[in-house]
């Protein structure tokens, strides 16, 4: 059993779920449990969620429904249900978007503002108070570290936004290890590949400090070695784990760093098509790599090693945008078929430039220019 507090409490423990219910039956009268479809609702982890609530004689209420990349009404919609059922706690189980939308549910179902007033270009930061319902995190996918992120990101007619405050930290989050992951194995690895650039970016960002690049070039190596031993045998709990500690260090790494131009130019890919964020990273990865490898060339080279253990190398590659691309065609060999079927005219393609002017781009090594931006879409999509 694993607890660390960094302020939000993480447990990594086949008894976690146990610890939850316990917890929430000392501190809560009326439970709301945020969660996604039948996909999720489906799987061991949710109906063992449910039954340890049950177990400790913990009131709730479900919530359905969240999607990938979700909808800012259906957000809105849990709120009112949540202050008009006078509930007290939030449980958020599933993957990233349950727990974006969790967290914002948890402001605005005590706060009143409108979705846009919080956006980070609208200075939420500055308006959402300390009084935040509590709310816990039960991730089951391993990749985008919402689950201990103060941040969330939601869908504001077709625009991928940023929401973001200290006051949105969850209060803990549950890994169980033999009960995470889904049947989809692609999305499993695609999830996951998010702990991978996300701690790449820290890696390679302006904003980067001996700090972030602790956990950053761990979260690269655990990922790297836990999506392939995840792909090759997806029930092994050490696989599992390594993915687990690739999430938490993938994020540690961008909370003292920041991300850089492949999250920033992902999110029009998820905003405008709703593209899955794991595979609209995929897409556009490659692309956004080639660009930035002549900012910090060392970097990149130290990047590259990593792979040369788990690849059955000895430093006989160092192109990393290479070495991506072929960690991607190993652990989801049909991950180019996630990309959308798009005519790019001007109109769209200058939208997808200005859509990736985002706050995720403020990190990256290298400025890009419009042209440079327009020119990794056209390669990216085709």
């Amino acid at each position: 059993m694993i607890n660390i507090q960094f302020p939000t409490t993480i447990h990594i423990s086949e008894e976690g779920l146990i610890s939850l219910a316990e917890h929430l039956k000392a501190t809560s009268k009326r439970c709301f449990v945020v969660t996604g479809g039948a996909r999720t609702q489906n799987t061991p982890l949710f109906q063992s969620v449910l039954y340890e609530l049950k177990e400790a004689l913990v009131p709730y209420e479900l919530f359905t429904g969240i999607v990938s990349n979700p909808l800012s009404e259906d957000i809105l919609r849990g709120a009112k249900a949540f202050r008009d059922g006078k509930f007290d706690s939030i449980v958020t189980v599933g993957g990233g978007s349950s727990h974006d939308s969790g967290k914002l549910i948890a402001v605005l179902g005590r706060q009143n503002w409108d979705m846009e007033q919080l956006t980070v270009e609208e200075a939420g930061y500055s308006k959402i108070t300390e009084d935040v319902a509590p709310f816990y995190c039960v991730p089951l996918l391993a990749g985008t570290g919402s689950e201990i992120s103060p941040a969330s990101l939601v869908r504001l007619d077709k625009h991928k936004r940023i929401v973001f405050s200290p006051n949105m930290y969850p209060r803990a989050a549950y890994y169980v290890p033999s009960k995470m992951f889904t049947e989809d194995n692609d999305l499993n690895c695609l999830t996951a590949f998010d702990a991978y650039v996300q701690s790449l970016e820290a890696y390679m960002s302006a904003s980067a400090t001996p700090w972030s690049d602790m956990f950053a070039y761990h979260g690269m190596q655990n990922a790297i070695e836990g999506l392939l031993a995840f792909s090759a045998s997806p029930e092994s709990i050490e696989a599992r784990t390594k993915l687990i500690y690739a999430a938490i260090q993938g994020l540690l790494a961008v909370s003292n760093s920041s991300v850089g131009a492949i999250h920033a130019l992902s999110d029009p890919l998820s905003g405008i098509f709703d593209v899955h964020h794991g595979s609209a990273l995929a897409i556009v990865a490659g692309e956004v790599l080639k660009l930035n490898q002549r900012a910090r060339p060392e970097r990149f080279a130290e990047a590259a090693k990593l792979f040369d253990a788990p690849f059955g190398r000895s430093n006989a590659v160092d192109d990393l945008p290479k070495l991506v691309a072929e960690l991607l065609d190993r652990i989801c060999p049909d991950w180019k078929s996630h990309k959308p079927k798009v005519q790019l005219d001007q109109a769209l393609l200058e939208r997808l430039v200005l859509d990736s002017k985002n706050p995720d781009m403020e990190g990256n090594p290298l400025s890009l220019k419009d042209e440079e931006i327009a020119d990794v879409f056209k390669k990216s999509l085709s």
